[in-house]
């Protein structure tokens, strides 16, 4: 446990002072989509994690809205109360406008508060939300153009009648509704400085009336309760993958007494006025602040939220996980926060939170600078592992069984078509796109773990097993593949290229018979590529007597056969030398034996393919 961390926590609540930060070698890979290429960090300082909001171009001019708290502001230097503050920005905070004061005095962390923000596409409107200083969760609504000289309005502030250590805001476009999550703890869970509470939860449909909802539930873990330190987020997701019903719905995440963070998942306001979820499952994670959860909305339900929390180490490193691959620590840590953006233009995810350094030691609490750092872009790569490539000689038609392994050598996830509007594919090659061997994609078979897909990872090896035919056609053709992100590029190694020899294997056997010394009707049998039993007709065998006739005949049959050593073997029922037919039996049109028959003298032709 980082008693460090809990001791400043402590100490904050207490408005004494604030710990310096520790410097902490980081030990931990890094992961590629989150390298601090891009990071800034701000001359703004906070005593609260920041809220950034996203609103797209045509609304509020594709703009970032970062919310904090700051003690510079009109509410003084009170260490209770903080005045909320906004930048704006166009760029991911590489520059920033000039900070826009509220007129809202809220509680900072340290004495329980916090505040969160939500868009709301229907109403163009940004709804804030936070702890004033009685302790009662607010909301207003914020415009995301400037009325005046100020986005905000004091007007539009009312209040959810719920008291809140841990306010939090989505909007749920499904159901239309704004929706409100709040803890006021008032029971010590972990000791005496830490206290939890029940996720009570109200809703709206334009932020000025709020109806309470009460506690949220699960249906298998039944009332949801969480940490005041840890808190919980909630929010709208349109790709969480849980047990079923999968799809759209809106999560809570929150922090256990025992820092475990859990995501309670599906949840809707139910016909009786409360709030449900489908489940709540145990991340195998724990975080001392408040954890996030949001989902990448140009994927759909076969992947998890992107999840972001400070660890559990001493230092307090920022922990990431994506599509449930494993968590990667990040080298930045985080007193505060972290908070999580998806910028929709760019595609991409935005990480923000309150520093570990401390600009007026030893009272630290409302002088940490802010830090924000955009996700890298993805690259896609693959290495060439292994395969088990056909047979260099088939017939025509023939199938097998091949395999090939490659290894994600990018940062991108190898996203399925339920996960992603380009999805990875494994691609035919030379030439490009071909059908020769019956398709020209071959698809990820994702393995599902209990709540998302398996899929190959960066760094993972994935193997795609299927069943080629090869083509009607003789010939020699190529078998070559590489790997595909459909609608963007071809990428990485080429299997090494395999030509086989594609043959007809279709055999027409002619049967030319006639009696020498015979003068009655009699069965005729043929067998390929067994022995001719004897008898071979009916009621003693089935399957082998082709005609019955005391006349001469010319009977041909085509059938397919696999590469190598054949024959077939005929004869008459009845005996030779008394009751003989000569046979000429012909392969492809050419003569191969010939002889007289009986039935215990067939006559064989052999021939290879």
């Amino acid at each position: 446990m980082r008693k460090w961390r809990l001791l400043a926590l402590l100490v904050i609540a207490l408005g004494i002072f604030s710990l310096p930060s520790i410097t902490v070698r980081p030990v931990h890979a890094t992961d590629p989509g989150w390298n601090g290429s891009g990071k800034v960090t701000l001359d703004q300082y906070s005593g609260n994690a920041p809220k950034v909001v996203y609103v797209p171009p045509g609304i509020g001019s594709d703009t970032e809205f970062m919310f904090f708290l700051s003690a510079t502001g009109t509410c003084g230097t009170n260490p209770q109360t903080y005045t909320i503050l906004l930048i704006t920005s166009s760029n991911e905070f590489q520059s920033h406008s000039s900070v826009d004061q509220s007129p809202f005095c809220a509680q900072p962390f340290s004495t329980g508060g916090s505040l969160d923000a939500a868009f709301d596409p229907a109403t163009n409107l940004i709804y804030l939300i936070f702890v004033d200083t009685t302790g009662i969760a607010q909301v207003s609504r914020v415009s995301p153009s400037l009325v005046g000289s100020t986005h905000f309005s004091d007007s539009t502030r009312r209040s959810t009648g719920q008291s809140s250590n841990s306010p939090s805001i989505t909007y749920d476009p499904i159901a239309g509704l704004l929706l409100a999550s709040n803890i006021f703890g008032s029971t010590q869970c972990n000791g005496p400085n830490v206290l939890c509470g029940p996720i009570n939860v109200a809703k709206s449909t334009d932020g000025i009336t709020w109806t309470n909802l009460g506690q949220a539930t699960a249906d298998i873990s039944g009332p949801l309760t969480a940490t005041t330190y840890g808190g919980a987020s909630i929010r709208y997701s349109g790709t969480y993958a849980g047990s079923p019903p999968n799809g759209a719905g809106v999560h809570i995440i929150f922090v256990q007494s025992n820092f475990a963070v859990m995501l309670a998942h599906t949840c809707v306001v139910t016909s009786s006025q409360g709030f449900s979820c489908y489940g709540a499952h145990d991340l195998g994670i724990a975080s001392t602040n408040r954890p996030i959860a949001l989902d990448n909305p140009t994927q759909s339900a076969a992947l998890e939220p992107e999840f972001a929390w400070t660890g559990t180490d001493s230092g307090g490193h920022i922990n990431v996980m994506e599509n449930a691959q494993p968590k990667t620590v990040l080298s930045e840590t985080a007193f505060s926060g972290p908070d999580l953006a998806f910028i929709a233009n760019k595609n991409k995810f935005l990480l923000s939170w309150r520093g570990t350094d401390c600009i007026n030691w030893p009272f630290c609490a409302p002088y940490n600078h802010l830090n924000v750092e955009p996700q890298n872009a993805l690259t896609d790569g693959a290495s060439y592992v292994s395969q088990t490539a056909p047979p260099s000689t088939m017939c025509t038609g023939q199938t097998a069984q091949v395999s090939i392994t490659m290894q994600n050598t990018g940062t991108a996830v190898w996203a399925i078509p339920s996960a992603d509007p380009n999805p990875f594919r494994l691609g035919s090659q030379n030439p490009q796109d071909n059908n020769v061997w019956g398709f020209s994609r071959v698809e990820i078979a994702a393995l599902t773990n209990g709540y998302s897909p398996s899929l190959p990872g960066p760094g993972t090896q994935w193997t795609f097993s299927f069943t080629v035919t090869a083509p009607s056609s003789p010939g020699t053709y190529n078998f070559q593949w590489r790997m595909v992100q459909e609608g963007v590029t071809w990428f990485g190694d080429y299997t090494p290229n395999v030509q086989v020899n594609v043959h007809s294997c279709s055999v027409t056997i002619r049967i030319v018979s006639y009696p020498t010394t015979d003068y009655y009707t009699r069965s005729h049998g043929l067998a390929i590529d067994t022995p001719l039993p004897n008898p071979w007709w009916p009621p003693y065998q089935s399957g082998y007597e082709f005609l019955v006739t005391g006349s001469q005949f010319d009977y041909s049959r085509t059938v397919t056969l696999t590469l190598g050593s054949h024959y077939v073997q005929e004869a008459a029922s009845g005996y030779v030398p008394n009751y003989a037919w000569h046979t000429k039996i012909y392969i492809n049109g050419v003569l191969t034996a010939e002889g007289d028959v009986g039935r215990t003298n067939p006559l064989q032709a052999n021939f290879n393919v």
